[in-house]
């Protein structure tokens, strides 16, 4: 446990003025990586976090609700391209789960940037951007972060990378002459941003302690996820025969910035509402001119939940 003891206890019943404070001699560790308490100063950034997030309980159980809701859809893409389980809290300091866009111009639950997307095999026109897209941005972000441990050999200085990037942040390296993060004097929101994602940690794997609970979110609607490795001429008539809008599909749909979809040399995944067709009526592939993809069976599968319908508040 991360807290010291005490006999006084705030409203929430939480050690008043402790559910902060970790000792110097136990063992944290951030992506496999021994975080060093010792460093007095590395011990007093975390506490800071963690007195954030306990004293902000609002706001602390919201981002958990979020997270048991959006987590769990992460942490498989993570755990295929060989990431630290960890590294799931970095989306959450991102963007606070949701398709944020800032003024830096970095979009999507992994705030990309436009040249940053592209290069990583995302789709960014003005017809489609993948970065709105939480699957295909999660892999894009898998294969950013393995290019950059490959670079910089440590979790903590790719975390740190990742916010304000790799080149910054080697050239800080080499100026200062420190290899490590925990080491190095960077820019507040870089110098705050590990120790962020280490506070959110602590408290999520000790829940109880902290007086917070884990969010179970029902099953809703299901929807059909749809392949599409051809030109998509009408998304309006797409919408049209599944009995909604196309507003509404491109609510369910972010990435899709146009009614008009002529993109044909790239996959892409399309949510649409699952309905049961009458037996004479011709499939809604057929109708709209969709090439699904056949490789597998497995190529249109029901999700439970749609991003930007159903996020938790």
């Amino acid at each position: 446990m991360y807290f010291l003891t005490g006999n006084q206890y705030n409203y929430y019943g939480i050690k008043y003025f402790h559910a902060h404070r970790i000792e110097t001699d136990d063992s944290l560790f951030f992506a496999g990586e021994l975080v060093p308490l010792s460093d007095l100063k590395v011990k007093e950034k975390i506490e800071k976090e963690l007195y954030l997030l306990t004293y902000y309980r609002n706001s602390t159980r919201g981002l958990l609700r979020k997270m048991d809701y959006w987590l769990p859809q992460f942490e498989q893409t993570i755990k295929q391209y060989n990431i630290p389980e960890d590294f799931k809290y970095l989306v959450v300091i991102e963007s606070n789960l949701s398709n944020a866009v800032s003024d830096k111009a970095a979009v999507g639950f992994w705030q990309f940037q436009e040249a940053t997307a592209i290069e990583n095999g995302l789709l960014v026109n003005d017809q489609i951007d993948q970065r709105y897209d939480e699957q295909s941005s999660t892999v894009a972000a898998c294969k950013y972060l393995r290019k950059m441990y490959r670079k910089l050999g440590s979790w903590s200085s790719v975390a740190a990378s990742y916010n304000m990037g790799i080149n910054g942040y080697i050239r800080q390296q080499k100026r200062q002459r420190k290899e490590s993060y925990y080491s190095l004097k960077l820019n507040n929101e870089t110098g705050r941003y590990l120790y962020k994602m280490i506070a959110l940690k602590i408290i999520d794997d000790n829940r109880k302690s902290y007086r917070f609970r884990h969010y179970y979110h029902s099953v809703k609607t299901p929807f059909e996820e749809v392949w599409i490795d051809s030109a998509l001429t009408d998304v309006a008539s797409v919408a049209f025969n599944r009995g909604i809008t196309l507003d509404s599909l491109q609510e369910i749909n972010p990435w899709l910035i146009s009614s008009l979809v002529n993109q044909q040399t790239k996959k892409y995944r399309l949510l649409l509402p699952k309905v049961l067709l009458p037996k004479e009526e011709e499939p809604l592939a057929e109708k709209t001119k969709i090439k699904i993809d056949s490789l597998s069976k497995d190529s249109l599968v029901i999700v439970e939940d749609i991003d930007t319908l159903i996020t938790p508040k």
